[in-house]
């Protein structure tokens, strides 16, 4: 799981990041934590790398990602995790891969949820 409580691989394509507990007006902590937006991370160089390709046209030639914890892979026991692409302009289909997580997104008035698909133990 990454810092947003959800895979590596979401949080690669999408600006999902860590909880968070919003904070009322009148200085109370809301009881519903929620993720922030971070549309970038730094790399080992200091650089910027973007978080939200899969939100934005140039990417549409990615259908998806597949993604897996290294710790898993060590173990044996590979668990997969497919990431679609809302904006593919060839989706892959879904549920094709055998994926142990498959998420995802879709256009909801003027933003997107993200959902996950099927999950696999």
């Amino acid at each position: 799981m990454g810092s947003s409580k959800l895979s590596v691989a979401v949080e690669a394509v999408f600006p999902i990041g860590r909880l968070a507990i919003p904070i009322t007006w009148n200085g109370k902590p809301d009881p519903k934590p929620s993720n922030i937006p971070r549309y970038r991370i730094q790399n080992a160089n200091n650089s910027p790398v973007p978080t939200d390709n899969f939100l934005d046209p140039k990417y549409g030639n990615v259908s998806a990602i597949l993604g897996c914890w290294k710790k898993d892979m060590l173990a044996g026991d590979i668990q997969l995790t497919l990431v679609h692409n809302p904006l593919a302009t060839n989706p892959l289909p879904r549920s094709i891969l055998g994926a142990t997580k498959e998420y995802v997104s879709e256009r909801n008035g003027d933003r997107y949820v993200l959902r996950l698909l099927s999950e696999t133990v």
